[in-house]
């Protein structure tokens, strides 16, 4: 729509939210920005706000922990943020507690054309394979089908993952794929040298404290 396509060919856009008469009365505008770009501003002049947004490619450049993973030769995952914050480093770690919120945001970026509409997973699970935490979707809740982006362009896709209260305290991984909804066939993860075949990219370890 026009506004992927005003997210595409400018780095950032400003909003006035002005809801009256027969424009935007309702929040669209401002909901679909919230759910596809990053908001980094928002200040009030004169009872006026005014917000600032950063397209997905300008906020992907600046993500605290960069990434080169390929699902399928279809998709990268460009990089991420995450709360609890973490140290940037080659090892994610954050302590959460139990029915404590984890937030992602995830920069996904088409390689080429894309004929099938993927599902994003995060699973929050131990090695022996409790789950503490999952959250299965389409980028940006739902909005951007992986079918409709075009080869090149990135997808801003924010997610809250609730740990279970009765997780018990322990170390999990975040761990994150993509996957046909159809076959329910995970797509490969890019094979590094030395690396063993996977379906799904461990971004971080979170330590459950009580």
């Amino acid at each position: 729509g026009e506004i992927d396509d005003l997210l595409r060919t400018h780095r950032r856009v400003w909003l006035t939210p002005i809801r009256a008469g027969n424009w935007d009365h309702n929040g669209f505008v401002e909901g679909r920005l919230d759910r596809r770009a990053l908001k980094v501003a928002e200040t009030s002049f004169r009872a006026v706000r005014l917000s600032l947004y950063e397209s997905p490619a300008v906020a992907s450049s600046h993500a605290e922990h960069l990434l080169d993973a390929s699902f399928g030769g279809a998709v990268t995952l460009n990089g991420f943020d995450v709360w609890p914050s973490a140290p940037a480093s080659s090892s994610v770690e954050l302590n959460a507690k139990a029915g404590q919120t984890v937030a992602l945001r995830l920069y996904w970026q088409a390689l080429g054309p894309i004929g099938t509409d993927y599902k994003v997973f995060v699973h929050i699970a131990d090695g022996r394979g409790l789950t503490i935490g999952q959250h299965d979707h389409m980028p940006a809740d739902w909005t951007r089908p992986t079918s409709a982006l075009l080869p090149g362009e990135i997808v801003l896709d924010k997610l809250d993952i609730t740990i279970a209260l009765s997780a018990p305290p322990g170390e999990y991984e975040v761990k994150l794929g993509m996957y046909d909804p159809g076959s329910g066939k995970r797509l490969p993860v890019g094979v590094l040298p030395g690396r063993p075949a996977s379906d799904h990219e461990t971004i971080a370890r979170v330590n459950v404290v009580r």
